[in-house]
């Protein structure tokens, strides 16, 4: 199945949840802008989309593994910059590649294959919720004094993640 990544993504060894995430981010930037931005974003959100998550023991949901934190995400890494607010919270950027944008400031957008079924489900279920309601927060609002970037909450979309 193709999607749609940030192109610069391309340039490294992502695997199919990366590449999701790229997917996610590139719609982000799309509709909210890339430049100077930092995304705000629950920690689970961000760890079910990358794959960091197991069978809970007890119920039929899929729940973030605890023992994943920022520092620990691989190759993403290279295309997003990845922050700790909180346990709860972590702060997405992307790395400007101006080689990678129009002289328009939008982003180059490529087509990426995925194959694994289960991000398969997951992009689907992305779509549904960013068709259904606007994620970014526009009520948060976090001012910092004499900063030149511009912050976003997103909203919480994964509540739990039901085994499909």
């Amino acid at each position: 199945m193709k999607i749609k990544v940030p192109a610069y993504a391309l340039d490294y060894d992502l695997n199919d949840h990366e590449l999701l995430f790229s997917c996610f981010m590139a719609y982000i930037a799309k509709e909210h802008g890339y430049k100077n931005i930092r995304y705000y974003m629950y920690a689970d959100d961000v760890k079910h989309l990358l794959g960091f998550i197991d069978k809970n023991p007890t119920r039929n949901v899929m729940v973030p593994d605890g023992r994943h934190t920022h520092k620990s995400f691989g190759t993403i890494t290279d295309v997003f910059r990845f922050g700790f607010i909180t346990q709860d919270t972590f702060t997405v950027e992307f790395i400007r590649r101006p080689e990678y944008e129009f002289r328009n400031g939008q982003i180059m957008i490529e087509e990426a294959e995925i194959t694994d079924f289960e991000v398969i489900k997951l992009y689907y279920y992305m779509i549904g919720r960013l068709t259904a309601e606007d994620i970014v927060d526009d009520e948060v609002k976090i001012s910092r004094k004499k900063a030149s970037w511009m912050d976003t909450a997103i909203k919480p979309f994964f509540r739990e993640h039901f085994m499909l």
